[in-house]
């Protein structure tokens, strides 16, 4: 039992001659201009992992420093990071680094934000469909992948209005094929037949397709040159 007290007693002489080997820097960073201290700001001892964030008043301390001579930084968000070299640690005594940190006004980078909108989803073709001034069919991505249909032609005969010849042409509301007029990409597609203005939808493979819409009536913003159907 007195071995083990013994023990003990030498490990806390240890730890307190550790202590007062040690030194420790601390201080309050504040705004250059303003003079109000900074919250959150990184104080930091280069090439070590030793660091603390100011607190409330914007203070900071980091304690149990080995004596030597360190190169602190100190760094904010929108503020200009700022070094101290030749920083002198003593043992049992503080160092004491106030510092002040000027805002950093350089200019920004270009920021450049892409999004994309879903198209092929049944939410999106039931949105598209209510907002439309026209009569509009569609059938999404999501329903022609459920299908297992081989190529446009076959997916078609779903909606409602359209009738398939030949396994490839299309009429909408009994209109011959002719009359309808078919955009891809928002583009006029062209002609597959020498003698008619038509398309083969079955060249078109069903999963090339995100979305397929059937306007049925016209409107300014649509061609006005079909009287079956306009196929987006």
């Amino acid at each position: 039992m007195k071995l083990k007290l013994l023990f003990t007693f030498l490990a806390l002489i240890m730890v307190s001659l550790s202590w007062a080997q040690s030194g420790s820097i601390r201080g309050v960073v504040s705004d250059a201009n303003t003079g109000e201290t900074i919250i959150g700001a990184n104080v930091r001892i280069e090439g070590t992992t030793i660091g603390v964030a100011t607190g409330l008043d914007g203070d900071f301390e980091i304690s149990r420093v080995e004596p030597g001579t360190y190169t602190i930084i100190v760094s904010f968000i929108s503020y200009k990071t700022l070094r101290f070299e030749g920083t002198l640690v003593v043992a049992e005594k503080a160092t004491v680094l106030n510092v002040n940190l000027e805002e950093d006004l350089g200019d920004l980078g270009e920021v450049v934000v892409v999004a994309s909108r879903e198209t092929g989803s049944n939410i999106a073709i039931v949105s598209e469909i209510r907002n439309s001034l026209q009569i509009v069919s569609g059938i999404s991505s999501e329903q022609i992948r459920l299908s297992q249909d081989g190529n446009a032609a076959q997916v078609m005969k779903r909606v409602s209005g359209v009738s398939i010849v030949d396994n490839k042409f299309v009429r909408v509301r009994g209109v011959d094929d002719r009359y309808n007029v078919v955009m891809i990409n928002n583009s006029v597609a062209p002609t597959t037949q020498i003698d008619k203005r038509t398309f083969s939808f079955d060249l078109i493979p069903s999963d090339n397709l995100d979305r397929m819409l059937i306007y049925k009536s016209a409107s300014p913003e649509v061609p006005g040159d079909f009287a079956g159907g306009m196929i987006k």
